[in-house]
């Protein structure tokens, strides 16, 4: 759980009772036993979130982080999509790379907190997704598939964004907002973290055909940032038009327990020049996948800094570049809830809650 001011009277406590303690007649022993019972108590009731830095910070700021894919990924029709995919990993194995098809890191800066945090979601395995397609023939229902997934450690973020800032492989994307935003992304950082009553949190499940705004659901790196610009208001209106890619996957390409168990062979995937563009029906003939992916944003927060833009201002912070929203203080809607319950069942959800019916009993 995120703390909010906690620090500075803990260390006054802290301090309080150490003076307390030497001017009274209770020996040291005694005194270093009691001191350790404080630290452990305040250990075990206030936990510390990891992904944090120091900050002194006097305004209210939420700035998604951008990284790009190791190697440009085309999505002009499944085959190109495959091999360009291919071709990222394939470079991440010749040179140090901790995110290959791109990634999403959010920060929260706010007197409200003790510390600036820093967020992000990924996989817990790495080639998990790799795997899926060339050992278990799953084709492109890599794409809604439901993995292990987990919050970012703080000393990976760190690392990523010190290593890609000296490439010049980070945009970011910089809003000033009020407390009641904080607030709200505080409150879904915490419920996306915490297990529920069904025995898992939400950051255990990877999927990048999910939304983390919905109750349970799990998500990919990207939606989960976004999912933070949505609850706070942030989120622009033309972001699925310029952030997003939108297409309808051939049946024929998706195997695994999406498609009756069906084996895809490569070949197959590379034979497959176009998305499915006819009048048939999703899950018979094609499953509709939508991604807000990070090529996209880098290169739209790159062009908006060449541009005499008066909404998006460029910005710069030592080996970062990226742009200001020149709208201060935006304000959410706080008569929207921040978890949502789920109204549009796509084709990938619909499986990821047979998931979690067979693995939680969830009805």
């Amino acid at each position: 759980m995120i703390k909010l001011k906690i620090i500075t009277k803990i260390a006054g406590c802290f301090k309080a009772i150490t003076f307390i303690l030497r001017k009274s007649s209770v020996n040291m022993k005694n005194t270093y036993r009691i001191l350790f019972s404080f630290i452990f108590i305040l250990v075990v009731h206030f936990p510390s979130f990891s992904q944090t830095v120091q900050d002194n910070s006097s305004e209210h700021e939420i700035t998604v982080f951008v990284i790009p894919e190791v190697s440009a990924v085309n999505w002009e029709n499944p085959a190109i999509l495959f091999k360009s995919t291919m071709k990222c990993y394939f470079n991440a194995a010749l040179k140090k790379n901790y995110y290959v098809i791109g990634h999403f890191i959010t920060r929260i800066s706010s007197p409200l907190l003790d510390s600036t945090i820093y967020v992000g979601m990924n996989g817990a395995v790495q080639t998990e997704k790799v795997e899926s397609v060339l050992k278990h023939r799953v084709g492109f229902g890599a794409l809604g598939m439901t993995m292990k997934g987990r919050m970012e450690p703080f000393n990976h973020i760190k690392k990523g964004l010190a290593l890609y800032g000296k490439r010049n492989r980070v945009a970011y994307l910089k809003f000033k907002v009020d407390e009641n935003a904080i607030k709200r992304v505080i409150q879904f950082l915490n419920y996306y973290q915490t297990k529920n009553k069904l025995g898992f949190a939400p950051c255990e499940h990877y999927n990048g055909a999910l939304w983390p705004g919905y109750e349970n659901e799990g998500s990919g790196c990207s939606a989960f940032g976004m999912t933070i610009l949505d609850i706070a208001n942030l989120l622009p209106e033309f972001a699925k038009s310029d952030w997003m890619v939108n297409v309808n996957v051939p049946m024929n390409i998706i195997g695994g327990e999406f498609n009756q168990n069906k084996k895809i062979k490569l070949k197959t995937i590379l034979k497959t020049k176009s998305w499915y563009n006819g009048d048939g029906k999703e899950g018979i003939d094609f499953v509709n996948y939508k991604v807000f992916d990070p090529g996209k944003v880098f290169n739209w927060i790159n062009n908006k800094r060449q541009q005499n833009d008066s909404d998006f201002i460029p910005d710069d912070e030592n080996i970062y570049h990226g742009v200001i929203f020149n709208e201060k203080y935006i304000s959410p809607d706080l008569s929207t809830p921040v978890i949502k319950q789920r109204t549009d069942t796509t084709f990938f959800a619909r499986y990821f809650y047979k998931f979690l019916r067979n693995k939680y009993e969830v009805k």
